[in-house]
């Protein structure tokens, strides 16, 4: 687990590489915050003062997992 704590919009250094089907990245809570790809990775943006999880799923045929961000939105 990794916790992030951002203001307004902040990049999340998950890069997309040559394949970005690699990667799914969500928000457990779109109400507070967003995350967006971009052609350099995500970026997650803060609506409203809170915490969420920022879910990112590797694809099973790139090995799989999952890597779960707490993001806190000021």
């Amino acid at each position: 687990r990794i916790s992030l704590r951002i203001k307004g919009k902040a990049p999340l250094n998950l890069r997309v590489d040559a394949i970005p089907e690699v990667y799914t990245v969500m928000s457990s809570n779109p109400a507070i915050a967003t995350v967006e790809q971009t052609s350099n990775g995500w970026v997650v943006t803060g609506k409203r003062a809170g915490t969420v999880l920022v879910v990112v799923r590797v694809a099973e045929e790139f090995g799989g997992g999952t890597h779960v961000v707490t993001v806190s939105v000021a």
